[in-house]
């Protein structure tokens, strides 16, 4: 239960995160599945996104 005048949120999709980091839904899809990697620019933008630390995102790399 959520307390009163609290705003409900949901995780943005592909096409919110494209919009949002100004890249293609397709990017954000490859990205996710790994066909690319993202760009220092979208992985900043992505961790700010999703609320979680450049370094989580990027753990099987470093």
């Amino acid at each position: 239960m959520r307390p009163e005048g609290r705003p409900t949120t949901r995780r943005p999709d592909q096409s919110d995160c494209g919009h949002l980091v100004s890249v293609s839904h397709d990017a954000i899809s490859q990205i996710k599945r790994g066909q690319r990697m993202p760009t220092i620019r979208e992985l900043c933008a992505l961790s700010l996104i999703y609320g979680r630390y450049f370094q989580s995102l990027y753990a099987e790399v470093l």
